[in-house]
């Protein structure tokens, strides 16, 4: 899937979402605040949450941080300010810390300031990500082997997004032009379901109670399967869900399908489509309790 978005602030002025929403845009990330001119809400911030929400635009927010933020103490104190500014609001798409004010010489306090900021987020329930550019973010500014599990939106103005990692989010161009707001627009191709994964999972202001697609959790469960008398195509399918939100949040190596239902692995798991590696695990039922005796005894050694 792809959709097109936009991302603004102050600098697009007064937006007329009503508009916008004819104009074919289907998300957009909004600023919410930063740490670059002393700490601030965006001027534009409530307006321009409130206007989408009414126009029936899925949403984002992006909080921009200073040079000084290389530390993990600084992502920590400004990840804290963030969430003050999000309060009480609901985001379909991922709250992003944007990196680029910091000098390039700070890397490894980048990094360190981008997983504290993240990890404060997510603690408070949030789908974090982090905003970059393809080169003078996320390969000069940050080490990105160690920011894998979060979602990444990369920035580069070209005919094609050159970012070799995993990226739901791509910035195309930052000369976009849009009815109901004047001057450029930051444009964006977004080519993950974030909406269905936020809603679902009960992150930034959701609720699990409020999902209404199957597919997560317990809907995805094998007892489901049976009492709803789900074929095993159409139970792959919820399963995909599932295991795309546990690739997405998490980036795991590989997949292991316990229980007794791994003895039916063959009916199933090739109709599950995530690029995670899924397996059947050999010891059914005992799984899980040997495989984790197993895995703590080979760290022990």
């Amino acid at each position: 899937m792809t959709r097109k978005g936009i991302d603004v602030s102050h600098w697009q002025g007064t937006i007329d979402w009503n508009k916008v929403k004819k104009a074919g845009i289907e998300f957009a990330i909004i600023k919410a605040g930063g740490s670059d001119a002393g700490f601030y809400t965006d001027s534009k911030w409530e307006a321009n949450y409130k206007g989408a929400k009414a126009a029936g635009i899925p949403i984002g927010a992006y909080y921009f941080v200073g040079k000084d933020c290389v530390t993990a103490a600084a992502g920590k104190a400004d990840a804290e300010r963030f969430l003050q500014i999000l309060k009480g609001k609901q985001l379909e798409y991922p709250v992003y810390m944007d990196n680029e004010a910091q000098p390039a010489s700070a890397k490894a306090g980048i990094t360190e300031a981008t997983i504290a900021f993240c990890e404060t987020m997510e603690n408070a329930g949030y789908f974090v990500g982090i905003y970059g550019s393809a080169v003078s973010g996320f390969k000069e500014r940050m080490d990105d082997t160690k920011l894998t599990p979060y979602a990444h939106w990369v920035a580069q103005y070209a005919s094609k997004c050159s970012y070799k990692g995993d990226y739901g989010i791509w910035q195309y161009s930052s000369k976009g032009s849009v009815d109901g707001i004047s001057g450029n627009v930051d444009m964006d191709y977004a080519y993950v379901d974030y909406p269905a994964i936020i809603r679902n999972g009960g992150f930034n202001g959701f609720t699990v109670k409020n999902r209404k697609d199957p597919g997560f959790f317990s809907d995805a469960s094998s007892a489901i399967r049976e009492n709803e008398e789900l074929g095993y195509k159409k139970w792959a399918k919820r399963l995909t869900k599932y295991y795309g939100l546990m690739e997405k949040y998490f980036n795991p190596d590989l997949f292991t399908v316990g229980g007794g239902v791994s003895r039916q692995s063959e009916k199933f798991l090739p109709y599950v489509d995530i690029k995670t590696p899924i397996v059947p695990a050999k010891l059914r039922n005992q799984a899980g309790i040997v495989g984790a005796a197993y895995y703590a005894s080979t760290k022990q050694q």
